[in-house]
């Protein structure tokens, strides 16, 4: 093999990984998931089905002769239900107890360790204490470095919060005095936030340092190892020479994997007792819901997780870089942008109050809304108003086969956070016919948020407590949306964009048409000096629509005239 050829073997081995990882694409071992990888394609059910289906099917078949084992996951990864992923992990622990070999034991170990993963998620609390357990397992041994440590101990919490005990507290900091526990937890939490700002350090120096002098060692043949071993052994001397009194990187696997990214809140949020840190109990006692025969997919079972729990409020730890990303990007709507994020940063948790922004078609005022819940954290969901016939938002009676929780409520059972964002998108056109209720009357107690700590759920029949949630909704104009919504919100205004703001608007267009096309954002140039004056030319401001349009049409001739090699 050619020198260029072994070089693009190295660089394409590390980009696989990162590009897998990116694009949810990667089967995470469950060592891997509790260090902080995620689920394949970020969802647990198809996570199970694509480890079955195209990683173990195989081997469980050459494991299990009696091919019980293999039944009892090809049940589970059709199904997903807790009760099928503790039958298949009995199933394998009764192998593991068996006669089987060494080589056997560790596969089947992992195996049940997954399911109880599975099972943790699915809302099984037992499922969740052992996963727990084993969190306290790998962030308390020797064998893995501090950041992996601290990533156990992130998911360490996160699952003693689904077991709903206080496995952490009564594991790492057994002090008896409250203020002895308060310490001990914040010099555990400046200990996390440390080993997060090394990682990040380390990780910049790596990419920089260890690709190029891997790169210099394939193109100079100096040795005639494989790119693996060059990679491998390069890495290890950029551990060696870069630890200067701090944890080094120890493999090359763990570079482009493990992101602490929930290391800092998490820190932050360690800083006092366990039922201290900001939340609010969502969801009470289920316990007058009876076990009915749709098991799994009862209601009782879809809001284990939520019972008696508590459910953090998130913050937003950097407001002001916020802030200049979004008015760097919607420099039109400064204003509105400026008015929200200094409500966030005076407050430790995000609680916004309910805000309306109004604006001409297409100034983006959607986008807006949708990307500055995310960059807060609050993981949005867009609901269109526009038609909406009915009151369903607020969620409909457990007496119709179609029983389903409020938007709200839905919404912090996806996210596992008690303040996630709606977005009421053109709350202005919903239909004005009350025959099956309406849904801006089913708002009112929502936006209150002295009521929305009381609201009644029809589905779960039991209050619940949604005043975490945040509201941001759009509207054209004001005309016709009655008084009593109107009072409700904080109404910011937005101007339609300018040719002044043309700059901005081509850039953000251009990296939305590259994620939307599932583009390198590189092999998109920019338009030239042409192609601008040709856009200026048709878009005079107003809505961005057509300037999507008329871009989007610049490259389609830019592709159409192209050379052809």
């Amino acid at each position: 093999m050619d020198q260029k050829a072994q070089l693009q073997m190295v660089i394409a081995a590390l980009e696989k990984t990162r590009r897998e990882i990116q694009d949810g694409e990667y089967i995470a071992t469950p060592d891997e998931l509790i260090f902080g990888l995620p689920f394949w394609k970020s969802d647990p059910h198809r996570d199970a089905q694509k480890w079955f289906e195209g990683s173990i099917k195989g081997q469980v078949a050459a494991l299990d002769a009696t091919g019980r084992l293999g039944r009892h996951l090809e049940s589970f990864s059709r199904d997903f239900t807790a009760s099928k992923a503790d039958a298949a992990r009995d199933t394998a622990l009764d192998l593991k107890g068996g006669s089987r070999g060494a080589d056997d034991e560790p596969m089947l170990e992992a195996i049940a360790n997954r399911l109880d993963i599975y099972a943790a998620e699915l809302g099984d609390r037992d499922a969740a204490t052992r996963v727990a357990t084993i969190c306290i397992s790998l962030a308390t041994g020797g064998e893995f470095d501090v950041i992996r440590r601290a990533e156990a101990l992130v998911s360490c919490e996160y699952f003693a919060g689904l077991a709903s005990n206080d496995l952490l507290a009564d594991h790492f900091w057994p002090a008896r005095s409250g203020q002895q526990r308060r310490n001990a937890r914040e010099r555990a939490a400046k200990a996390i936030a440390k080993a997060s700002e090394d990682y990040n350090t380390a990780v910049a120096a790596f990419d920089e340092w260890t690709l190029q002098r891997a790169t210099a060692e394939v193109i100079a043949g100096s040795n005639r190892q494989t790119p693996g071993d060059v990679v491998d052994r390069v890495a290890t001397e950029f551990s060696t020479e870069n630890k200067n009194g701090r944890q080094g990187l120890e493999d090359l696997s763990f570079v482009p994997l493990f992101q602490p990214a929930s290391l800092r809140q998490f820190a932050d949020r360690f800083t006092g007792c366990r039922d201290e840190y900001p939340g609010i109990t969502v969801v009470g006692s289920l316990g007058h819901l009876p076990r009915d025969s749709k098991g799994d997919n009862s209601i009782r079972q879809q809001f284990k997780a939520l019972e008696s729990r508590h459910v953090p409020l998130v913050g937003c730890t950097e407001p002001a870089g916020v802030y200049a990303d979004l008015v760097d990007r919607y420099p039109w709507a400064e204003g509105a942008i400026s008015t929200i994020i200094r409500e966030v940063g005076r407050r430790p948790t995000v609680r916004l109050r309910p805000t309306l922004l109004v604006g001409p078609p297409g100034c983006g005022k959607t986008k807006l809304a949708m990307e500055l819940a995310t960059a807060l954290g609050l993981c949005p969901t867009k609901y269109s108003c526009g038609g909406v016939a009915d009151a369903s938002f607020a969620g409909t009676s457990r007496q119709w086969g179609t029983a389903r929780a409020s938007i709200a409520l839905q919404a912090i059972q996806r996210s596992q956070i008690a303040n996630p964002c709606i977005v009421l998108d053109e709350v202005e056109k919903t239909a004005t016919e009350k025959r099956n209720g309406a849904l801006l009357d089913s708002l009112l107690d929502f936006l209150e948020r002295d009521n929305a700590r009381n609201v009644f759920d029809p589905a779960l029949e039991c209050p619940v407590d949604l005043s975490g949630v945040v509201y941001l909704a759009t509207a054209n104009s004001l005309t016709g949306l009655p008084a009593a919504i109107a009072d409700r919100f904080r109404i910011l205004h937005l101007n339609a964009p300018g040719p002044e703001h043309l700059t901005e608007l081509v850039t953000s267009i251009l990296d939305d048409y590259a994620m939307d096309e599932d583009l390198d954002r590189r092999w998109i140039p920019n338009l030239d000096g042409d192609e601008l004056e040709a856009i200026r030319s048709v878009w005079m401001g107003g809505s961005v629509r057509p300037l999507k349009a008329a871009i989007e049409a610049t490259l389609q001739a830019r592709e159409e005239h192209a050379p052809r090699m």
